[in-house]
């Protein structure tokens, strides 16, 4: 539970770090043409991406800290739930993809002339 914690403040942060640059970046799109769906589009490809991704590393992270312990400290048979593997990566994928889902709504909410005008 402190985990999953302590890895949805790391994605929280990471999205309201980067809020100012996807906004520059959804102000440009919306100059050149792109459509408020074509950028929700984007955003919710590239952060369900790196949200599996990353969960697909903290599951293979997981394995590599927990299989010597299982096998050499506790001298057990080394299973996995794959049931469990699958949540866990459709929930760091949906958790992400919320995320990016909000960063863009806030991107996109924005007038495209202060946003570049602005740096």
């Amino acid at each position: 539970a402190v985990a999953g914690l302590a890895g949805l403040l790391v994605l929280a942060g990471a999205i309201a770090a980067g809020a100012r640059a996807r906004a520059r970046e959804a102000a440009t799109l919306k100059v050149l043409g792109a459509t408020r769906a074509q950028i929700l589009v984007a955003y919710v490809i590239e952060y369900g991406a790196v949200g599996l991704i990353a969960g697909a590393a903290g599951v293979l992270f997981g394995f590599a800290a927990a299989w010597p312990v299982v096998v050499k400290v506790f001298e057990a048979s080394w299973s996995v739930d794959w049931s469990g593997v699958l949540v866990l990566l459709a929930g760091a994928t949906g958790l992400a993809t919320l995320g990016g889902l909000i960063a863009a709504s806030l991107a996109l909410s924005q007038r495209p002339a202060p946003v570049l005008r602005g740096d």
